[in-house]
């Protein structure tokens, strides 16, 4: 009886009303559930993000462990006895590595979290081709 007395389409107004309603109110929990996770995570949230942003450190250098030259295999194996020494610093340029071509020494601050570090290489050359070559990562303070 109720249907017959309302005019022709209401019916279907008052549905989308209902489901409007319904979906305002999910869409205000949803919204509500959000804020409370981001306040309350937050300070997680904010130190991971960091985290992912900061800098890191050349790849070739990845597998160093501090305070360990031997351990920087991939660079050894890249920039050992009798690589280019113009390689050598075209890439230590490309990483943004200050490159002291009188003694043949280079080092750069990687700003990384949780921990900061410093790289320093060195090497030694005859007419362009490296004799010896070493990379040492160091720990410069950590949170």
């Amino acid at each position: 009886m109720i249907l017959q007395s309302v005019p022709f389409g209401g019916y279907a107004d008052i549905m989308e009303l209902g489901l409007f309603r319904r979906s305002k109110w999910l869409l205000l929990t949803v919204a509500l559930v959000l804020v409370v996770l981001v306040k309350v995570a937050w300070p997680r949230i904010g130190f991971a993000v960091t985290v992912a942003f900061s800098d890191t450190r050349p790849s070739l250098l990845r597998d160093a462990q501090w305070g360990k030259p031997e351990t920087a295999a991939a660079f050894r194996q890249r920039f050992g006895r009798g690589s280019s020494e113009a390689r050598l610093v075209q890439r230590l340029e490309a990483n943004h590595f200050q490159v002291d071509h009188r003694t043949h020494s280079a080092s750069l601050k990687v700003k990384s979290l949780p921990c900061a570090e410093d790289v320093a290489v060195s090497r030694t050359a005859i007419g362009g081709t490296i004799n010896a070559s070493r990379a040492v990562v160091s720990e410069a303070g950590c949170l």
